[in-house]
């Protein structure tokens, strides 16, 4: 306001004869007409009704003989509002740093009120059912909420429920966001609110949607933040910017389909069950910092299910503590449909620590997930796969009657003229035995051990920075023919075809793992894993299993099944 041309006031100043004089030079140098100053005067002076304090109400406090931190002013908080509302105008109750109890229900009107706490702490603790605030707004603007809401704000309290519960009394809730008709509690913002020790701190039904928080705190609760299927036209971008989540059993549980979450900078900490229970509404995180505890969650800590679910989570950290992990997966995505189509997980820059599920597999389910650039210290212990079902192979399984995907002889001791069978060695489809279905992939030294014979499979790398992870499954067909090793390693390669059509390696890194199987006599399926955590460099074409057979023995027969190979 100070490049503003005209004199200025300030309409904090008691209304006397400056401020009147100061006022009135104002107008007269903007040169308003009669009517124009009594609208301009209605504006500046009388568009609020200021502050209320609940101690103008202390008559229906009934125990003042107390201690202050046993009075009861839900009344007196409820006449507070009422009074702000019935002049129609904007007001803000002061709750001045009182402590004090909230023992019914109290209904604050956003269309009309705002509460300053002053780091006041309300004690709910003997509500046994239902909200112990329930934030509405019933003023309306061509049939929509005013955009005057906007200017609620309601700040520096604390609301607690029965702190002997460490989950809060069941049926309780903190606060609840509601409405009636076409009318609700939209566009307020809560700034360093703190909620605890409620069956749910937080809910958000009907007609409750451009909602924030600010700085604000929600824990010690069966759900911290709820927003609850069958509710109408809510969830519109409900944010929450520099808040915390923690121990309670689940921290953010959403089946509203219509809503989704937004999360900027926010701590989600140790939940006993869960950090998100996600049912056909999305979610949004931005820079946040997500840490638990890995030794006592039982099942994924995240969750997808429904039509459209959405985890988007870019930048920030994630951190599963503790050396003796107890959870199978660390997300399950149960997609609607399949994984083509509908939601999904996005995590994206995101530093990951300490990631070890059981099973060594970061999401289970049928859902879509990809991971891009994620980070991580040199030498943490991760998860060696993201899903399985992101196999790059179109027939890892070898379902059909030739083979599908680019597996080639590699090296043998004659020119390699056919892809599939050599001088030294052959492969092909079989009927013979399988891990999974009816078919696998079988592999047959022809001649005997120290002839060069090599197999391989290559699969295209995409863009810079991805990793990759392979797992198979093999057994030797005979126990009683043939001996030897064959040694699997792990490279990056250029691969580009010979004049016959049969793919040759070109060039290949050094081993980024390396496995050996031991055809003595194995004659059950074993499963071979490797996850080697390197980005992949920016020259190669393909990642690659190069199959080094040479020290089998003539008649040596191996299988080869459900072979998975996918970005990390």
């Amino acid at each position: 306001m100070s490049n503003f041309p005209y004199p200025s006031f300030d309409r904090n100043t008691p209304y006397g004869q400056n401020f009147i004089d100061s006022l009135n030079k104002t107008i007269k140098n903007v040169g308003l007409d009669i009517a124009e100053q009594k609208t301009l005067l209605d504006k500046l002076v009388l568009a609020s009704t200021g502050e209320v304090s609940i101690m103008e109400f202390q008559d229906l406090i009934p125990n003042k003989t107390d201690s202050m931190s046993n009075w009861d002013i839900s009344a007196a908080l409820q006449a507070a509002n009422n009074k702000i509302v019935a002049t129609g105008k904007r007001g803000t109750i002061k709750l001045n740093g009182m402590k004090a109890r909230l023992n019914s229900l109290v209904q604050l009107d956003v269309s009309y009120v705002q509460v300053s706490g002053g780091g006041a702490i309300l004690n709910a603790s003997n509500i046994v059912s239902g909200p112990a605030l329930r934030v509405v707004g019933t003023k309306s603007q061509n049939s929509l909420p005013t955009v005057d809401q906007s200017c609620a704000y309601f700040s520096s309290f604390s609301l607690q429920g029965d702190t002997k519960s460490p989950r809060g009394l069941s049926g309780t809730i903190g606060i609840e966001f509601d409405g009636v008709g076409s009318v609700g509690p939209s566009e307020c913002k809560f700034i360093c609110v703190n909620i605890a020790h409620f069956e749910r701190d937080v809910v958000f039904s009907n007609n409750a949607y451009l909602i924030s928080f600010f700085g604000s705190s929600f824990s010690k609760a069966s759900c911290a933040v709820h927003a609850p299927a069958y509710v109408r036209n809510t969830g519109e971008r409900i944010s929450f910017s520099c808040c915390e989540f923690s121990n309670s059993d689940v921290l953010v549980k959403g089946e509203n389909p219509q809503g989704a979450f937004h999360f900027s900078q926010c701590s989600f900490d140790y939940p006993s069950i869960k950090f998100f229970e996600i049912s056909s509404i999305q979610v949004f995180l931005t820079d946040c910092h997500i840490e638990g505890d890995g030794n006592s969650f039982t099942t994924p800590p995240f969750t997808l299910e429904g039509n459209g679910s959405t985890l988007v989570m870019r930048g920030g950290k994630l951190m599963l503590l503790g050396n003796k992990p107890s959870y199978p997966n660390v997300i399950n995505i149960q997609a609607q449909s399949d994984r083509s189509v509908g939601g999904g997980a996005l995590f994206d820059g995101v530093f990951m620590f300490n990631i070890k599920p059981t099973t060594g597999i970061f999401a289970s389910g049928n859902g879509y997930i990809t991971m891009k650039n994620w980070f991580s210290y040199d030498f943490s212990e991760n998860f060696s796969f993201l899903s399985l079902q992101n196999n790059l192979l179109a027939d890892g399984s070898f379902n059909n009657g030739s083979l599908v995907d680019n597996w080639f002889i590699s090296a043998d001791s004659s020119p390699i003229v056919n892809r599939n069978k050599a001088t030294n060695l052959s492969l092909g489809i079989s009927a013979e035995d399988s891990q999974s279905s009816t078919q696998s992939l079988e592999v047959k030294k022809l001649t005997f051990g120290g002839q060069t014979a090599k197999i391989g499979l290559a699969v295209p790398t995409s863009n810079n920075d991805v990793r990759y992870s392979s797992s198979f499954y093999y057994k030797k067909a005979n126990a009683n023919i043939g001996t030897g090793k064959v040694y699997v390693d792990m490279k990056w390669a250029i691969v580009e075809n010979n004049k016959d059509g049969v793919p040759f390696i070109k060039y290949s890194s050094s081993p980024l793992s390396s496995s050996v199987l031991d055809l003595s006599n194995v004659n059950n399926w074993v499963n071979v894993r490797s996850s080697p955590k390197v980005r992949k460099p920016s020259w190669a074409t393909h990642i690659i299993l190069d199959f080094n057979l040479s020290e089998l023995t003539a008649g040596n027969t191996f299988y080869i099944d459900d072979v998975y190979l996918g970005e990390l």
